[in-house]
């Protein structure tokens, strides 16, 4: 289970007899002195199964919160913290970003071979995640693989001109919204992954030996659908379904982007239409037709608050430089969050994309907006 592990310090010399320890036992040791050696290292793509982190560099923290970052960003695995200074870390704690699940302090002076393999071990059988990472990761790399053998059986010319057809914003020589090209991409990969009978068997097995734990509360919903409903683009391209801050003057409002995708894609309009988002319904009962739940939308530290969509409240902007060219077919750029944006009313106002509402819930939302838009009232004669 444990093949390799990363030694993270600055006094690397001072450790070597524990470094020989690991390395006695059959665990190759990569050492490395610093950020900067780690990322030398990561951009590699070499795998690794567990981090020794010291915790104090030049008696400060920044070097190795830098590492966890990079580390983050390409591998997940366990952390084992040793310090000099356990007070420091302990500060450190409520505002590191990495899993604290995922993190173990302990002195230097216990730091052995034994620790180290106890601390993955322990870790190991108290995370689904890390039961989950091998197999899902061999599963992956298996589902890339026949996709593309399966694109490559397909005419080169015909794969191009498929694949440009997805790109929402017309010749190559303007901004290109890769979304759509992204899911059709995607979509094969998930197939791939739906078929394997390994990662089936594995998930089966777990999920159907696992004792299920009654929630005090059963009708409390898991925060997995944070993780479900959820996601954040990391480019400028203006989204159905996107929640986004609309900054006007001083005040500040969350909203949904309502616009039709099929609108925002080429573009065919200027306007850009919201759905107001607020506090979610205080009132008995099942909720009101005119407004849809946002579950734990907002992060505030460790907890996720509710929100709710709300049908009646409405806002239109209009993108100022969009608006500039009159014929949508002449308009060579897709609506941007750095765009200039106004209220009918010509005051200048700014969006930005906290998060984007994903399938099935986006649609589940936009039905239901239509359906409350759409309604017909009829007259009563008694």
């Amino acid at each position: 289970m444990l093949k390799r592990i990363l030694f993270i310090d600055d006094q690397l010399q001072r450790f070597q007899g524990i470094i020989s320890d690991f390395r006695g036992a059959g665990i190759d040791v990569v050492e490395l002195d610093g950020a900067i050696q780690l990322e030398e290292f990561l951009e590699k793509g070499e795998p690794f199964d567990a981090v020794i982190l010291d915790w104090s560099f030049d008696d400060a923290s920044d070097m190795a919160q830098l590492c966890l970052t990079k580390i983050k960003e390409v591998r997940f695995v366990p952390v084992l913290v040793w310090t000099e200074e356990p007070e420091s870390f302990d500060n450190d704690l409520p505002d590191i970003t990495f899993p604290h699940s995922c993190l173990q302090r302990v002195s230097k002076n216990d730091v052995t071979r034994d620790v180290m393999i106890g601390f993955v071990g322990d870790w190991f059988h108290r995370s689904t995640a890390i039961n989950l990472s091998a197999p899902w990761r061999s599963s992956c790399a298996r589902a890339v693989e026949q996709s593309l053998y399966k694109l490559a059986q397909l005419d080169e010319k015909d794969v191009t001109k498929a694949l440009r057809v997805f790109i929402q914003a017309g010749g190559p020589s303007v901004d290109l919204d890769l979304d759509q090209a992204i899911e059709v991409l995607t979509r094969l990969l998930q197939r791939e992954l739906l078929s394997d009978s390994q990662l089936s068997a594995y998930l089966k097995e777990k999920l159907s030996s696992t004792e299920e734990q009654q929630d005090a509360d059963s009708k409390t919903p898991s925060k997995v659908l944070r993780l479900h409903m959820y996601y954040s683009p990391k480019d400028d391209f203006v989204r159905t379904g996107d929640i986004v801050t609309l900054q006007q003057a001083d005040k500040k409002i969350l909203a949904l982007v309502a616009t039709p995708a099929c609108d925002l894609a080429r573009p065919r309009t200027e306007y850009l239409r919201l759905i107001v988002v607020s506090d979610p319904w205080r009132g008995s009962g099942s909720l009101p037709g005119d407004r849809c739940g946002l579950p734990f939308l907002v992060d505030q530290g460790n907890d996720y608050q509710n929100r709710e969509a709300r049908f009646q409240e409405m806002i239109s902007l209009k993108n100022v430089e969009l608006a500039r060219t009159s014929n949508p077919k002449d308009r060579t750029c897709v609506m941007r969050y750095s765009h200039e944006y106004e209220s009918m009313g010509g005051q200048r106002a700014a969006i930005s994309r906290e998060i984007r509402v994903d399938d099935p819930y986006r649609s589940d939302l936009l039905q239901k907006f239509a359906a409350h838009a759409s309604r017909v009232g009829v007259p009563e004669f008694k």
